[in-house]
């Protein structure tokens, strides 16, 4: 259990060092575009706040299930080191930044196209259709879709008012 918690706390860890960075390079971007609009800042922290939550609800979950677990049946969903966390906050942050822009403009079957190929290539994987473990962290990434849908739609009421602004 207690190589667990460590764990968590190393992914917790290095989801600070892939938000700083974020924060960062999106800060150096306002400063030289001088992008002050308030509508565009208040959905780009929604953005990033609500994928920083995602990361920390779904990694919390997920050590949660890994300690109360009996079988070892699964893999371990926890970061294992920065370049996981990197990839997989990216690719958090990338479909993020893809549902606001598209209910922003509009194009809501983008997202639902891409909903859709991403349930797709959910069904591939049946090695592990019976595992319940699997299952759990399936639920997670579920409610994480729901939660990242909800947190886009209101992103992208920010993102519409400040394209109808300029």
């Amino acid at each position: 259990m207690e190589r667990r918690l460590h764990h968590l706390l190393k992914s917790f860890k290095y989801l600070f060092y892939f938000y700083v960075a974020v924060l960062i390079l999106v800060a150096v971007y306002v400063i030289v575009s001088k992008s002050y609009n308030v509508n565009l800042l208040i959905a780009c922290g929604i953005v990033f706040g609500g994928n920083l939550f995602l990361g920390i609800v779904t990694q919390s979950s997920n050590y949660i299930i890994e300690k109360y677990s009996y079988t070892d049946k699964s893999r371990d969903f926890l970061y294992l080191n920065f370049t996981d966390c990197f990839f997989r906050s990216l690719a958090g942050l990338a479909e993020i930044i893809l549902y606001t822009v598209s209910f922003a403009m509009g194009m809501e079957s983008l997202v639902a196209g891409y909903l859709l190929l991403k349930t797709v290539s959910i069904w591939q994987d049946k090695d592990n259709y019976n595992n319940k473990k699997e299952g759990l962290h399936t639920a997670i990434l579920r409610i994480a879709i729901v939660i990242s849908l909800l947190i886009s739609l209101v992103a992208a009421f920010y993102l519409k008012k400040f394209i109808n602004s300029n």
